[in-house]
């Protein structure tokens, strides 16, 4: 059991709040085990001992000594209280509804119980007092179940795979690479416009226009190997002006 002589809560000082905490540990298994047990399928065992150790330290900074009521006892209803308060927080349904899936479950329990066999849907109407309609609703809202993302689903050549990857559209583009994408659209039209006037000249003809050398050449009555010329002098530009504000361009392609 915990010993509160050298603490007074939230006036502790930080070794004595924390060997406080580190002492009273034990209270938060004491306090979350029902959960543990019954959790609800989106948290892990380490999620409630998550929570119940942040209930914990929040314990120990509001505990006032001078009240009389033993620490243990108000920690374990401050981690307590703080772990269904999370548990509604992440619950999907209206406290309403929550309230007649809890009662259509203790009927049917019941009733089952009395009767010898599952209840039809009619007996189980009248049993809750519920319409027929928020019957339904309360059976469909009881067989929802919340699933981590990260559920393996099925075992696959390089391991197991998650629910969220067969979740993927691959006919839909990636948001974060649309986004890089566009940025560097950007940042090649801002680089092209810095160059000089003939280097920008020949890069839009090859690339926009997807000119030959030759034909560039002929158009702007200079030799081709002076077009080649202004053609790498360019990309060396764009490059290191990319390069700057972008940083590595390995799978960027500049050059024909």
């Amino acid at each position: 059991m915990c010993t509160l002589a050298p603490v007074t809560g939230a006036t502790a000082g930080f070794v004595g709040r924390e060997q406080l905490i580190l002492r009273s540990a034990a209270l938060v298994r004491r306090a979350v085990g029902h959960y543990t047990v019954y959790r609800p399928p989106m948290l892990d065992s380490e999620d409630i001992y998550g929570y119940g150790t942040i209930g914990l330290i929040d314990a120990v900074d509001r505990f006032d000594q001078t009240r009389g009521v033993r620490f243990e006892t108000y920690a374990v209803t401050r981690i307590r209280g703080y772990l269904v308060d999370q548990l509604r927080a992440m619950d999907w349904l209206p406290r309403s509804a929550r309230a007649n899936v809890k009662l259509v479950h203790s009927t049917a329990a019941q009733m089952e119980e009395n009767l010898g066999r599952k209840p039809e849907t009619a007996e189980l109407v009248e049993g809750t007092g519920l319409g027929a309609a928020a019957c339904d609703r309360a059976l469909a809202d009881a067989a929802c179940r919340v699933v981590s993302l990260e559920s393996v689903v099925s075992e696959g050549e390089d391991g197991s795979l998650c629910l969220g990857r067969h979740l993927e559209d691959s006919s839909v583009p990636n948001p974060a690479a649309a986004a890089e994408e566009r940025e560097l659209k950007r940042g090649i039209a801002g680089a092209l416009a810095a160059l000089p006037t003939r280097e920008a000249q020949v890069l839009r003809l090859r690339y926009v226009d997807e000119w030959t050398h030759r034909k560039i050449a002929t158009h702007l009555g200079i030799s081709e190997s002076r077009v080649s010329q202004l053609h790498s002098q360019g990309l060396a530009r764009m490059r290191r002006a990319l390069v700057a504000d972008f940083g590595d361009l390995t799978n960027v392609q500049l050059s024909a």
